[in-house]
């Protein structure tokens, strides 16, 4: 990882955490929240689950942790993942915003990491991370470059740039901000994420 420890101790923003579900993986779904639940970032972080497709389920077993809150609602915006994203970044209220799979997870340290190297980089664009992908009973992580520029992700598509480990300014991709909501009209949302990538990063680097 190329994270740097340590957050200013002015500074824990409230951090909003979107996830977009068919409701298709019940059980990896509570795995995913309950990862956000466990992070150790001192400041509040918020879940909004986005049911598309399906009856919300209200994931009622689960219990929320102190600066930790939990919201299901339904996609209102169209069917699939773009429109499931876009539902939950008009809902949020953090002042940072990150989505995630519901068959991902984060790592406890994740939030805190990102926000101390946000406050280290603050002209950067967006926060990612390397990734972790389990296949075939192994974990091989795929490793994210310090700094990656628009000219670097027309040259590759940078996989371990993931939507499930990219933060936000919540205001940047909100309908009027200077990145925008993720795109619902790309044929059935194929690469939606590294379409807003590349419009991300004419405004600044994404570092990791």
């Amino acid at each position: 990882q190329h994270f740097k420890r340590g957050i200013s101790a002015m500074s824990y923003p409230k951090v909003s955490a979107l996830i977009a579900t068919a409701g298709q993986r019940p059980q990896l779904l509570r795995k995913t929240v309950q990862s956000m639940f466990d992070q150790d970032y001192a400041g509040e972080l918020e879940i909004i689950v986005v049911f598309d497709y399906v009856e919300i389920d209200d994931l009622s077993d689960l219990t929320a942790p102190a600066n930790r809150t939990l919201r299901t609602i339904v996609n209102n915006q169209t069917k699939g993942l773009a429109g499931g994203r876009n539902t939950a970044v008009a809902a949020a209220t953090g002042e940072y915003a990150g989505f995630c799979d519901d068959d991902d997870y984060w790592y406890p340290h994740r939030i805190a990491a990102q926000i101390s190297l946000w406050q280290q980089n603050p002209e950067a664009v967006a926060i990612s991370s390397s990734i972790m992908v389990r296949t075939d009973g192994k974990d091989v992580e795929r490793s994210a470059p310090a700094v990656a520029s628009f000219d670097d992700l027309l040259e590759s598509r940078i996989i371990a740039i993931h939507p499930s480990t990219t933060l936000f300014k919540r205001e940047d991709i909100l309908p009027d901000g200077r990145i925008g909501l993720v795109d619902e009209n790309l044929p059935h949302g194929y690469g939606e994420d590294y379409e807003m990538y590349l419009r991300a990063t004419r405004f600044g680097d994404i570092h990791s």
